[in-house]
């Protein structure tokens, strides 16, 4: 196998399969395409260690053959295409994702080579049809399979976001079944790995019927971007076509940009009544009205899906579990964690600092089935970590690691749980409302109000404040377990609340606005910013108000009437970490972190060595960890000089400090691992 080329053998490349490579371009042109014939003259050759079988289909680009693996026997898929050399980098670039993504809903990589001056990526042959097949024939699917598809299917684009790496081309070829009707997620071709996009070009590519509206107009995609996609799919399938089609791409763009789809009717008997609402919400023209990612999209599928008939349940249920347990490489990674542990740890030291440390020595770690990547807190009370697993479980760990006990309490997966000032555990729950429990886990109390609960609500005194989607801020009294007030606002409250040193409340909502409200729920202003908050806003002690937005903007406003002081707009990815002296900590998304004051003032840029992946914290020492792409954990001191670099072998989703001296780094394999910080004596 060799993946390099030279100069030489692009010209020798170019020059022999130049014919080829104009056969190709006479199968497909445009919108036309005629049946398939052997462009590059290979069925019944071999390439390499394959020997080509017949031809599966045929693409603007490629052409795909089924094959067979000489030395083994083994049926493989071949997608083969001439040398130039945009198609190489984009094709060695496919072949590079498709290493990375070993899960069992997405297709398996297998080699990438070259023969006879044709490219070929290697991949495992699946001979079940695809979801295309069961339209066009329009074979009636129960509920049961219905579901299951696009779970299958929504798990493997879940895994793939988590690598930050977006598919871009969903549609119901690519959905493919193996002999067992197992989903394996096809053609990576046109995947965008979110940092390393360059031009705008590339969100060009996909096919149109299934592209969103923003890959229309040459805007970055996001997660919301596939849900689009996946939402036509879903809708094909109800209906036996996409939402919009046309004579011609020019229209069909018109269509999909500015005209709202039909609302799917005559659903098949046994699917839930909300699933045509559901379908147009994925299919908003505003990204930012769609579903937030794959993760919300199942969710909420799940929320509105009736229970699996008992000859349905038996494919179905497993498959639910699977999915909310969120199975993907934890054997392969927890492998690497193991070694990594046993080794001597790992070290790099930065030369430019002037400070000795005493190695860190190895982390204690814990790994539990249950633990999830999601955000924990930790009770200083009674030194306890506390959490909520994919599956809807709160569990309860020891400062050392061991698990506690777990209980299931029907709480969504992503959302976040708090403590009241009595250390009682509050949860968010499914069904809409909240429960309480002791740090023992014991069930306390309810309160019900069937909306549901933005994350983290704060706790005051006797009081909980909470938003939910319905557009509305609740102020409960928890202790005499009734509504004392509600707060009407202009969208759904997606993000935490916080509070301002004199007791005024911050939230935001849906529709982009920043809202302040008295204790006692008193609106005290509102304001309209570029876009929704990413999660929690901050409250200085000064009185400021700070936030970002998801479009990464950052303000700055005052705290007392809502004026924008000033604003940064630097693509920040998360929500601002509060510093000392009122500075803040900001991740940019071109993979640098920026040291910034409260008078606008920036005292550092610090270009990092990888991809921001969680949000970065500042210790009880004033020193900043931050979790890069790869496993990547730096020590930054407050002045921006990286101190220390570990590397963790494990993909890092959260930093939580415990106390002087620890740092908790959460993984999304389920691994937890405990940092003894390291001591800073001068020399």
């Amino acid at each position: 196998m060799n993946e390099s080329f030279t100069e030489g053998d692009a010209k020798l490349e170019m020059e022999g399969k130049r014919e080829g490579s104009e056969k190709l371009k006479g199968v497909r042109s445009g919108w036309e395409t005629v049946e398939p014939s052997d462009p590059f003259q290979v069925l019944g050759e071999t390439l390499g260690e394959y020997q080509v079988l017949s031809i599966i289909g045929v693409g603007g680009t490629a052409v795909v053959y089924k094959g067979v693996h000489i030395p083994t026997q083994r049926l493989v898929a071949m997608k083969v295409f001439p040398y130039s050399r945009l198609r190489y980098e984009w094709f060695s670039r496919e072949a590079t994702l498709l290493k990375t993504l070993q899960h069992p809903h997405i297709v398996g990589f297998q080699d990438f080579a070259r023969d006879r001056g044709l490219f070929f990526i290697v991949m495992e042959y699946i001979g079940g049809g695809s979801l295309r097949d069961i339209i066009q024939k329009k074979i009636p699917l129960p509920y049961g399979r219905f579901l299951e598809i696009f779970l299958e299917a929504g798990s493997a684009l879940i895994y793939a976001h988590e690598n930050r790496i977006l598919h871009l081309d969903m549609k119901p070829e690519n959905i493919l079944f193996t002999t067992r009707g197992s989903v394996k997620l096809a053609d990576f071709g046109t995947s965008a790995a979110v940092w390393s996009a360059s031009t705008s070009e590339e969100f060009l590519m996909g096919t149109p019927e299934y592209m969103a509206p923003e890959q229309l107009e040459g805007k970055l995609p996001g997660p919301r971007t596939d849900v689009y996609s996946l939402s036509v799919v879903m809708y094909e399938a109800l209906v036996g076509s996409p939402p919009f089609t046309a004579s011609n791409p020019v229209e069909l763009m018109v269509k999909i940009k500015e005209r709202e789809p039909q609302k799917p009717s005559a659903l098949p008997e046994g699917y839930p009544v909300g699933l045509s609402t559901f379908v147009l919400r994925g299919l908003r023209k505003d990204p930012l009205l769609r579903p937030s990612s794959i993760t919300e999209w199942l969710d909420e599928l799940l929320e509105l899906s009736p229970s699996p008939a008992p000859a349905e349940s038996k494919s179905v249920q497993p498959l639910m579990r699977e999915y909310q347990q969120r199975i993907t490489r934890r054997e392969i990674m927890r492998a690497e964690e193991e070694k990594w542990l046993s080794s001597s740890g790992n070290l790099y030291r930065s030369s430019r600092f002037p400070y000795a440390f005493p190695p860190p020595g190895k982390p204690t770690t814990f790994t539990h089935d249950f633990i999830s990547s999601l955000p924990l807190i930790f009770d200083s009370r009674s030194h306890r970590f506390f959490g909520v697993t994919m599956s809807g479980e709160l569990f309860a760990l020891s400062e050392n690691g061991k698990g506690l006990w777990k209980i299931p309490v029907g709480a969504p997966a992503g959302k976040g749980i708090t403590q009241t000032p009595e250390g009682l555990i509050l949860v968010p729950t499914l069904g809409g409302g909240l429960r309480f429990f002791s740090p023992d886990g014991e069930a306390l109390q309810s309160l019900e109000n069937g909306k549901w609960v933005a994350p983290s609500p704060l706790t005051h005194k006797n009081h909980l404040y909470f938003g939910a989607y319905d557009s509305t801020f609740y102020i409960y009294d928890y202790h005499k377990g009734h509504r004392e007030k509600t707060v009407n606002t202009h969208g759904s409250i997606v993000s935490s609340p916080c509070f301002t040193p004199d007791n005024k409340i911050i939230f935001g909502s849906l529709d982009s606005r920043l809202y302040c409200i008295s204790t006692e729920g008193e609106i005290l202003w509102r304001k309209k910013l570029d876009a929704p908050l990413k999660d929690c806003p901050v409250a200085g002690e000064s009185g400021a108000v700070y936030a970002v937005t998801q479009l990464g903007t950052f303000y700055s406003l005052n705290g007392k009437s809502g004026e924008i002081r000033w604003t940064l707009e630097r693509q920040i990815l998360f929500p601002p970490s509060l510093a000392y002296g009122e500075d803040f900590i900001l991740m940019i998304k071109t993979g640098e972190m920026a040291r910034v004051s409260r008078h606008s003032g920036i005292h550092w840029f610090l270009t990092l060595p990888g991809m921001p992946v969680a949000p970065p914290i500042v210790d009880y020492m004033g020193n900043i960890w931050a979790g890069l792409d790869g496993g990547l954990l730096l020590f930054i001191s407050f002045e921006g000089e990286i101190v220390e670099s570990l590397k963790t072998h494990t993909p890092i989703s959260q930093l939580l400090p415990l106390g002087p001296g620890k740092v908790l780094v959460t993984s999304r394999t389920g691994s937890a691992f405990l940092f003894t910080h390291p001591s800073r004596e001068t020399v």
